[in-house]
């Protein structure tokens, strides 16, 4: 992963957390990023309100760390997944741009400035031919997927980010 050309040109890139067992460990990955100088952001996942039903619904958002040591001092879950604390989240660049969490969708500017990613690396159990991914959540990435390519789309300003796959030790695949 590290000597692929996608990572190395890549200033600003998602990595998945990995849990203590059951997933490729990306600690690593993280740890090369963020000493090359790239930008890491990583999963949030919090309660937003749906738009049309103001129906609570949780959702994931990609955060950056600030710093080796900020990675370092990241709690595990209850499922072994180093996290955010959520006093932190509001002084975090949020992916999309601008800081923290954002109400609704960014606006073309603070995307086009601030947004965007160059690769995402995400975990999985299985994936077929066209790539599509099953995993063991609840369709956290699917979304986050969905609502870039849409933001991509409406402001213009980048292409999709390239996709990095893992999944239980094997090769990645690419999109």
């Amino acid at each position: 992963m590290l000597s692929m050309d996608e990572y190395q040109r890549a200033k600003r890139i998602s990595v998945y957390l990995s849990m203590d067992t059951r997933e490729i460990q990306t600690r690593r990955i993280v740890l090369h990023a963020l000493d090359q100088g790239k930008t890491v952001f990583v999963p949030y996942i919090h309660k937003a309100r749906e738009p049309d039903t103001n129906k609570s619904l949780s959702i994931m958002s990609m955060l950056a760390l600030h710093s080796r040591d900020d990675y370092e001092s990241l709690q595990s879950d209850k499922w072994g997944i180093p996290s955010l604390a959520a006093e932190s989240v509001e002084q975090r660049k949020n992916c999309l741009g601008g800081l923290g969490l954002l109400d609704g969708k960014p606006t073309q500017s603070l995307f086009r400035e601030q947004g965007g990613l160059d690769l995402i690396v995400v975990p999985g159990v299985a994936f077929d031919a066209n790539r599509n991914r099953l995993g063991h959540g609840k369709g956290y990435y699917d979304k986050f997927f969905a609502t870039v390519a849409l933001t991509v789309k409406e402001t213009g300003a980048r292409s999709n980010p390239f996709l990095g796959i893992y999944f239980l030790g094997t090769t990645p695949a690419a999109s």
